[in-house]
């Protein structure tokens, strides 16, 4: 089970982070204006780019409401789960059961019903939930779709929709690794991804995810301390 944690506890942080090649990333900045320099002072935006309507286009482009988060943005602000995402009209608790609401649509504790606002992972539907919990790692980017989405995500989908784009596999060797510890809690969290190309047209992505927390609550009923996480994740991909 995955806890919803926040950065307020973090008292220290070490993070190790190497990459061979820069792959995957979902901010691309436009390409500079005709006749622009190198000394040129003239701004560029940043297109973000969304799969939302099952193909890429720049998220001008999409006339849906979208709140796109690439993945340098969940490194940044370590964000470990969809509970820490913060998102307006989207609510992500985890009291008595996990609950997911957009705009205040939701499909409540019952945990045998298929939810409001399903979790696609690369297309692939998953409607309890309990799955808005899953780890974030090595992802290429998470959209959160607001509002019904039954054209392209399915007639369940009355609320909303997460879709979590993980990293795809290039066809050039690149790895990275980045760790991190939380001294008052306990908490430490291991990732990593490689990706090896076999020829000119197959290659392959191994990702993996640790993460241990023993608590910053103590626990003075039954000992020990609260709350506590143990999780791992592994995916490996072919391209």
């Amino acid at each position: 089970m995955v806890s919803n944690i926040t950065n307020r506890h973090l008292l220290c942080a070490v993070v190790v982070t190497g990459a061979l090649t820069n792959t995957g990333l979902t901010y691309a900045a436009e390409d500079a204006p005709t006749g622009a320099g190198e000394d040129s002072n003239v701004a560029q935006l940043a297109e973000i780019t969304v799969t939302a309507q099952k193909q890429r286009q720049s998220l001008q482009e999409v006339p849906l409401s979208i709140a796109a988060v690439s993945s340098e943005e969940l490194e940044r602000k370590a964000i470990n789960g969809l509970g820490d995402m913060t998102v307006p009209g989207v609510n992500v608790s985890y009291n008595v059961r996990a609950t997911v609401a957009i705009r205040g649509i939701s499909s409540g504790f019952n945990s045998s019903f298929d939810q409001s606002v399903p979790l696609f992972l690369d297309n692939v539907y998953f409607g309890k939930s309990v799955m808005s919990q899953i780890g974030l790692f090595d992802l290429e980017r998470v959209e959160v779709l607001r509002g019904p989405q039954a054209i392209f995500f399915g007639k369940n989908a009355v609320a909303g929709a997460f879709s979590v784009v993980t990293r795809r596999p290039g066809h050039e060797f690149s790895a990275d690794l980045s760790a991190s510890y939380d001294f008052e809690a306990q908490e430490q969290i291991y990732r990593g991804g490689v990706t090896l190309p076999a020829n000119d047209t197959l290659s392959f992505r191994v990702a993996g995810n640790y993460e241990s927390m023993q608590g910053w609550l103590d626990n003075t009923v039954l000992g020990g301390h609260d709350p506590q996480q143990h999780e791992k994740d592994a995916r490996v991909s072919m391209l």
